[in-house]
């Protein structure tokens, strides 16, 4: 159970504001379930609105890993107005659809570190908005990109990091403006050359888009392939056959033939074009509460200690 902290930006003698979530864990295409609970203060407040945001922090620089922002990527609208009264307790359950592509902070338990996805509730009420402060969740990946992320380690890869990164993937149809890439090194069985593979997994409701980066050399390459959820391949055997495909000039493909092989500057190892219109959005914290929506409304704008393992 997570509780949000109380902020007080109504001033002294305002409402409070807890957020209980009921499960630890969630995953994309899931449900995040909980409970805002209210007390009101000294005096009766009209509340227009209560809104529950999902909020992750994404690298808005391709140079600087330090260059990032908060950036609130689905909210539900739990309730619309009514009155808070003075001493009064109010409690609105709610039920978040996790979007598809929500990225994830952790694989069987271990986390991916540097990864930031929470939940913040938002008060509005005339002339204010009081927000609580940003509480971490877990997510778990589905369980096709669990077993992709562990048949990595199982081919001898190292974890390197993991980040969520502004711009869209060349070839796949996302609906969020970022994406999340996480960073391998390879074993000693794959060329010299071979510095680093990055693997880039785009969910929906049937399946998942993978792209896979090769860095080491100038350019790099790309290769990209689809699964559904419930592909119960021998995911070590297909992901090394993958990438030796990639290595010998493919697409990653069997039987493919060369990639496009893009490499954006800095880290990153997949072929990106950057969501150059968002650049102004991204430097918002939040947006205003679209004050047209109703309740239920959902928007969606468009150390190896915490690696992922093989054991069970």
């Amino acid at each position: 159970m997570v509780r949000s902290r109380i902020l007080g930006r109504f001033g002294a003698g305002g409402p409070s504001v807890d957020t209980v979530l009921a499960e630890p864990v969630v995953r994309p295409g899931g449900r995040l379930r909980g409970e805002v609970r209210m007390v009101g203060g000294d005096r009766d407040v009209t509340v227009d609105r209560v809104v529950v945001g999902l909020v992750c922090r994404v690298d808005v620089s391709a140079v600087d890993p330090d260059d990032g922002a908060s950036v609130e990527f689905h909210r539900h609208t739990v309730t619309g107005a009514f009155t808070l009264r003075a001493g009064a307790g109010h409690t609105l359950p709610f039920e978040v659809d996790v979007p598809w592509e929500t990225p994830v902070t952790e694989v069987r338990e271990r986390p991916l570190p540097g990864m930031a996805v929470g939940v913040q509730t938002r008060l509005a009420v005339v002339h204010a908005v009081d927000e609580t402060a940003l509480d971490a969740i877990r997510v778990a990946p589905a369980a096709v990109h669990e077993r992709l992320l562990l048949a990595f380690t199982r081919l001898g890869f190292s974890y390197r990091d993991a980040r969520i990164r502004d711009g869209r993937l060349d070839g796949v149809a996302q609906r969020l403006p970022f994406h999340q890439e996480v960073a391998f090194r390879p074993p000693e069985s794959y060329p010299g050359w071979l510095t680093e593979v990055g693997v880039a997994v785009v969910a929906d409701r049937a399946g998942v888009d993978v792209v896979l980066g090769l860095a080491g050399r100038p350019g790099g390459r790309v290769g990209r392939f689809r699964v559904g959820h419930a592909d119960g391949s021998d995911w070590p055997a297909v992901l090394d056959g993958r990438l030796r495909e990639l290595l010998a000039g493919g697409d990653g493909r069997p039987g493919g033939r060369a990639g496009s092989g893009g490499r954006t500057p800095g880290r990153s190892v997949a072929s990106v074009r950057p969501a150059v219109a968002k650049r102004a959005w991204w430097r918002r914290r939040t947006r205003p509460v679209d004050e047209t929506a109703g309740p239920g409304t959902h928007d969606q704008p468009g150390h190896s200690g915490g690696a992922p393992d093989g054991s069970s």
